[in-house]
């Protein structure tokens, strides 16, 4: 995959994932977009196919994350013909001036598009998701809901076991 498609791809799967989740949300989301990159978002163990490639250095450590644009994602992330075999996307917070995409990172890089994950629906790497469901989301009755970032949630709990470990009964 030369960069101009990845670029291309990139860009069509962000306004995918902006206009998909303003379906769902009662929040309004700008058409501008930053990214919070997590690289390495796979289990990289099993032995790697012959096309395949890791960047070991790039593991950051948990809820750890690049902030970037576009340009700085597709720079970061296009590497001399290879790219993640599945970059998956979703919108996880909203400001007056920008939607913040989330993008979960294959540790597996590849030049052979046989390898990439949404290829069958036209998107190479890149898979469009929702946004994350709030904990009380009601699926015998669904409606538009706030925006909710999981991450956001699971630093709260996370602080308030280390300050009080009987709260995980």
């Amino acid at each position: 995959m030369d960069k101009s498609e990845f670029k291309r791809l990139f860009h069509e799967s962000s306004i995918a994932c902006v206009q998909f989740s303003r379906m769902f949300l009662t929040v309004d989301l700008p058409d501008a977009t930053q990214y919070e990159t997590f690289p390495n978002a796979s289990y990289d163990g099993n032995p790697l196919h012959e096309d395949e490639r890791v960047f070991p250095e790039d593991q950051l450590p948990c809820d750890e994350f690049h902030s970037m644009n576009a340009d700085q994602v597709i720079d970061y992330l296009w590497r001399d013909g290879m790219v993640p075999e599945w970059i998956d996307l979703s919108v996880v917070a909203a400001n007056q001036q920008y939607t913040i995409i989330e993008l979960l990172c294959c540790g597996r890089f590849t030049a052979n598009s046989d390898l990439l994950y949404y290829t069958h629906v036209g998107r190479g790497p890149f898979g469009v998701k929702g946004p994350a469901l709030p904990p009380d989301y009601d699926f015998n009755n669904p409606k538009r809901f706030a925006l909710f970032n999981p991450r956001d949630r699971r630093k709260k709990y996370q602080q308030s076991t280390d300050n009080n470990p009987s709260n995980l009964e």
